[in-house]
């Protein structure tokens, strides 16, 4: 494998891997909500739709470059790197994106636990793809 196609090969398995994992926290959070555990934690949970965009746009796309470019310089540490991705786009979207004060609060770290769902799919599907040896 040419080091060109070694490097288009980490770049898909992230994409797809960032797009899994979007599914798989769409799931688990439209679950949740049906539920109702958002509201024990003070968040509120998401329309569908908008969350659709969101995850799959954002998720699948940038985050999952990211986790590419991090697969490209560090080799081996593959949860390292879906955890580092997760937490840079959770933080991202909520603080940046949402405007909201720097503090933990029981919402916020309800989103990150909701989103570990996509660090373990992300990580999973680049160690069984092969492409981190």
């Amino acid at each position: 494998m040419t080091r060109f196609a070694g490097i288009l090969a980490k770049v898909a398995v992230c994409f797809f891997g960032g797009f899994v994992g979007a599914i798989g926290v769409l799931v688990v959070s439209h679950t949740l909500g049906l539920i109702g555990i958002p509201a024990l934690f003070g968040a509120k949970a998401f329309p569908l739709e908008m969350q659709l965009l969101q995850n799959f746009s954002w998720g699948g796309a940038m985050w999952g470059f990211l986790a590419a470019a991090l697969l490209i310089v560090v080799k081996k540490r593959v949860f390292m790197i879906s955890l580092v991705t997760m937490i840079v786009a959770v933080t991202y979207g909520l603080f940046v994106l949402g405007r909201l004060p720097v503090m933990l609060t029981p919402a916020i770290v309800f989103t990150y636990l909701v989103n570990l769902v996509y660090s373990v799919i992300l990580a999973l599907a680049i160690r069984y793809s092969g492409v981190a040896k």
